[in-house]
């Protein structure tokens, strides 16, 4: 996969690729692994089925230090040259799974079914070191609508230990730097299908500390 799809270069990213078409060759590439095990999906099972993934990434680029910059000193000491230290690489694992609690008698997969997902990768390098999610979905949930689906799930990400200590660092010398910590959403949502090939989905989504806790600006 390409590791950076914008191509590069100053200003906003989204401005070198602005359709999405261009596939550049000069950036460093982008690897992903992922191996699954998928189990009671064929016809006649008498457990209910399920799915387990477990995969890991690596980008092959070079990163911002999370603390230091290119001399060693910290990003938040305002004798810091301000430019980041570059890291070669980076990469993350990350687990999934998939399982029906139950099943509606005579019907294939109508039912309810959880779902979770877990994943980490290295705080020198990356804002966020972990990140998890999970919840519950319904299919079929009111007669007469099999192919609706109901689900109400919740995610939470931590922030990187190196990014909060270049924050207290900040603190340190007197600025007002906030220093974040986590951010946590729950969402509910509903698919409904119209008619085949046509569903509208409303979505609710209660998001607590955005972006780790940082206020909002004036």
């Amino acid at each position: 996969l390409n590791g950076d799809p914008s191509g590069g270069g100053a200003g906003e990213p989204l401005r070198h690729n602005q359709h999405g078409t261009q596939f550049p060759l000069h950036n460093a590439p982008f690897f992903i692994g992922e191996a699954a095990y998928a189990y009671n999906q064929e016809d006649g099972a008498t457990g209910l089925p399920g799915t387990i993934k477990l995969g890991g990434w690596y980008h092959a680029g070079r990163f911002n230090d999370q603390r230091y910059d290119n001399n060693g000193v910290s990003l938040g000491d305002p004798a810091s040259t301000g430019i980041a230290r570059r890291v070669r690489g980076n990469y993350g694992f990350y687990a999934m799974a998939e399982q029906m609690l139950w099943r509606r008698p005579g019907t294939s997969d109508q039912g309810l079914a959880a779902f979770a997902r877990v994943s980490t990768a290295p705080g020198d390098r990356n804002p966020a070191v972990f990140y998890a999610d999970g919840g519950l979905t319904f299919k079929g949930v009111l007669s007469g609508r099999p192919d609706d689906i109901a689900g109400i799930g919740f995610g939470y990400a931590k922030a990187s230990n190196r990014l909060r200590a270049q924050q207290r660092d900040a603190r340190a010398f007197g600025t007002s730097t906030p220093i974040i910590s986590s951010e946590i959403v729950i969402e509910l949502t509903y698919l409904a299908q119209l008619v085949p090939g046509w569903t509208l989905q409303p979505d609710f989504q209660y998001i607590r500390r955005p972006s780790g806790g940082i206020a909002k600006p004036a």
